[in-house]
């Protein structure tokens, strides 16, 4: 394997399981980290627009969603 896309997100249930603190954060970091292991060259991560600006009305509706999501993109 030699590139990596991801293009994973919180849906539906943003306080539960699927939260972005788990995977947008979490599950990005996990996958940096794999890729990193197995040598990978290229990793696209796709994300959002306004994940600079915490006071976003998403961060306040969706569980931070923005703010877990630059922590992914800090990750990368």
């Amino acid at each position: 394997m030699t590139h990596v896309v991801s293009a994973i997100g919180a849906g539906g249930d943003f306080f539960g399981d699927n939260r972005p603190e788990l995977v947008d954060y979490a599950g990005n970091r996990n996958l940096v980290k794999a890729a990193t292991a197995v040598g990978v060259r290229q990793f696209v991560l796709v994300t959002s627009l306004g994940v600079t600006h915490p006071d976003h009305p998403l961060n306040a509706r969706l569980n931070n969603i923005l703010t877990w999501k630059l922590k992914g993109e800090d990750a990368l």
